[in-house]
């Protein structure tokens, strides 16, 4: 079955059926409704995914109501209305955001956490019992493992979430949570190598490192140029910007990730590869740790040319080093004995 989703608004007509309603002229996929499997009652996987994507389109009350309307396990069917709507509205953020951050066993937090910031940002109390988020993530891993082998929906569900940009209320929270959560995604280490190479780290200075700097430059540069909605680019297709990957960059990678560990710029979660084919790791590592001159001694006017590209301040740090050390020496031999 193709789902596409509608790039105009039409005439809904709708159907039902003993236990639920849907769609006749968009999918057919309400018309399967409900299963039982082994005495439980679940959604298909056509009335889940429509659900999901019925958010996008411009008919979401009615697709939901397709879900809210199915038969549904016992446990839930007492609970309010609202917590219900919201329990929808959860499930799709949290779908959502697998296109970014697949679900594993240890990150269920981070979905509930970016709901109830959607709902913090609109004062609305959070009706989603915790008991129901076991049954959100399990339902959108089933949507992951859908999107996982069809790239063509994939590229249309972030290219409908990209054009939203005039959404309000609830609808609206959720969308600025995807685009925070999508942004970059898949990308963190090219981002950490490009902010990197903006600051006055001197460990820029080695040349393993600035040409592989400016290499990076003019690529991330490249891609922006190419493609406005870069920052989603592999949300949308996971294989977008090879050029980008950390393995072209590893004396830079290896830079970038020891200033951000230096500078607390990296959260506990953050998976950090092994660069493979680092030329100056330990050079590397005492340029993170402590600017120093005479392990490099004086840059070539090539290199110069090359950093001030960067836009790096060469002059005023090589200047306020130089004079740090030469004041640290003069200190040093000016310093009494101890008897």
């Amino acid at each position: 079955m193709v789902y596409t989703i509608p790039e105009t608004t039409t005439e809904l007509q709708v159907g039902s059926k003993k236990d639920y309603t849907y769609i006749i002229n968009w999918k057919p996929c309400h018309e399967r409704g409900r299963e039982l499997v082994m005495g439980e009652v679940k959604y298909t996987d056509d009335l889940m995914l429509s659900t999901i994507l019925s958010f996008l389109g411009p008919f979401t009350t009615q697709c939901i109501l397709g879900a809210r309307n199915a038969t549904v396990p016992s446990e839930i069917k007492d609970r309010p209305q609202e917590e219900k709507d919201q329990g929808v509205l959860a499930l799709v953020l949290t779908s959502l955001m697998t296109l970014a951050k697949p679900v594993t066993l240890m990150n269920s937090a981070a979905y509930q956490k970016r709901w109830s910031t959607a709902l913090d940002t609109l004062s609305i109390q959070d009706l989603v019992a915790m008991g129901s988020w076991t049954g959100v993530v399990k339902t959108a891993t089933r949507f992951q493992g859908i999107i996982a082998v069809r790239s063509d929906l994939r590229q249309e569900i972030v290219d409908r979430v990209l054009t939203m940009t005039d959404e309000t209320g609830i609808k609206g929270a959720i969308i600025a949570q995807l685009r925070m959560v999508w942004s970059y995604a898949s990308l963190k280490a090219a981002e950490f190598m490009e902010k990197f190479s903006k600051t006055p780290c001197r460990a820029l200075e080695i040349p393993s490192v600035l040409d592989q700097a400016l290499l990076l430059k003019q690529r991330w540069e490249a891609a922006e140029r190419e493609n406005p909605n870069f920052p989603y680019s592999r949300v949308r297709n996971p294989n977008a910007h090879p050029e980008l990957n950390h393995a072209h960059f590893p004396d830079l990678y290896y830079a970038a990730i020891a200033y951000a560990k230096a500078n607390k710029l990296i959260g506990e979660n953050f998976h950090v590869s092994q660069p493979n084919k680092v030329q100056n790791a330990l050079l590397i590592d005492r340029y993170i740790t402590k600017m120093a001159v005479a392990a490099m001694g004086e840059i070539t006017e090539e290199t110069r040319q090359k950093l001030m590209t960067l836009g790096y301040p060469v002059g005023h740090w090589r200047s306020h080093d130089t004079d740090s050390e030469e004041e640290e020496e003069r200190t040093h031999k000016k310093r009494p004995r101890r008897h």
